[in-house]
Protein backbone atom coordinates (compact mmCIF):
# COMPACT_ATOMS: atom_id res chain seq x y z
CA UNK A 1 0.00 0.00 0.00
CA UNK A 2 2.97 2.07 0.31
CA UNK A 3 3.59 2.31 -2.93
CA UNK A 4 -0.05 3.32 -3.72
CA UNK A 5 0.18 6.18 -1.18
CA UNK A 6 3.48 7.64 -2.44
CA UNK A 7 1.70 7.54 -6.55
CA UNK A 8 -1.10 9.16 -5.26
CA UNK A 9 0.39 12.00 -3.34
CA UNK A 10 3.17 12.61 -6.24
CA UNK A 11 0.59 13.51 -8.53
CA UNK A 12 -1.44 15.57 -6.69
CA UNK A 13 1.46 17.33 -4.72
CA UNK A 14 -0.02 20.58 -5.85
CA UNK A 15 -3.98 20.10 -5.38
CA UNK A 16 -2.76 19.01 -1.88
CA UNK A 17 -0.41 21.98 -1.21
CA UNK A 18 -3.43 24.18 -2.24
CA UNK A 19 -5.53 22.59 -0.81
CA UNK A 20 -3.48 22.45 2.87
CA UNK A 21 -3.00 26.28 2.10
CA UNK A 22 -7.22 27.22 1.84
CA UNK A 23 -7.10 25.66 5.05
CA UNK A 24 -7.68 22.21 5.22
CA UNK A 25 -6.70 19.98 7.99
CA UNK A 26 -4.13 17.45 7.98
CA UNK A 27 -7.20 14.62 8.99
CA UNK A 28 -8.87 15.53 5.57
CA UNK A 29 -5.99 15.32 3.72
CA UNK A 30 -4.85 12.03 5.30
CA UNK A 31 -8.90 11.21 4.35
CA UNK A 32 -8.15 12.48 0.18
CA UNK A 33 -5.28 10.34 0.22
CA UNK A 34 -6.92 7.88 2.17
CA UNK A 35 -9.51 7.48 0.09
CA UNK A 36 -8.12 7.39 -3.52
CA UNK A 37 -5.43 4.56 -2.05
CA UNK A 38 -8.61 2.64 -1.13
CA UNK A 39 -10.85 3.40 -4.77
CA UNK A 40 -6.92 2.38 -6.55
CA UNK A 41 -6.79 -1.02 -4.52
CA UNK A 42 -10.30 -1.87 -5.14
CA UNK A 43 -10.11 -1.43 -8.68
CA UNK A 44 -7.44 -4.10 -8.49
CA UNK A 45 -9.61 -6.75 -6.59
CA UNK A 46 -12.44 -6.43 -8.71
CA UNK A 47 -9.98 -6.95 -11.72
CA UNK A 48 -8.05 -10.05 -9.50
CA UNK A 49 -12.02 -11.10 -9.32
CA UNK A 50 -12.52 -11.20 -12.97
CA UNK A 51 -9.74 -12.57 -14.10
CA UNK A 52 -10.27 -15.47 -11.66
CA UNK A 53 -13.64 -15.77 -12.46
CA UNK A 54 -12.30 -15.94 -16.54
CA UNK A 55 -9.65 -18.26 -15.55
CA UNK A 56 -11.24 -21.31 -13.43
CA UNK A 57 -13.94 -22.20 -16.75
CA UNK A 58 -11.06 -21.46 -19.60
CA UNK A 59 -8.60 -23.95 -17.49
CA UNK A 60 -11.73 -26.30 -17.21
CA UNK A 61 -12.73 -26.55 -20.59
CA UNK A 62 -8.73 -26.73 -21.48
CA UNK A 63 -8.63 -29.51 -19.73
CA UNK A 64 -11.55 -31.77 -20.98
CA UNK A 65 -10.39 -34.81 -23.39
CA UNK A 66 -11.25 -34.34 -26.97
CA UNK A 67 -12.10 -37.56 -27.48
CA UNK A 68 -14.74 -37.93 -24.62
CA UNK A 69 -16.48 -34.85 -25.84
CA UNK A 70 -16.91 -36.07 -29.51
CA UNK A 71 -18.24 -39.65 -28.11
CA UNK A 72 -21.13 -37.46 -25.84
CA UNK A 73 -22.43 -35.91 -28.77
Amino acid sequence: MGRLKDGVTTKRTKEIGIRMALGSSRWLISRLVFSDVLKLASAGMVAAVAILAALLPARKAASVEPSEVLRAE
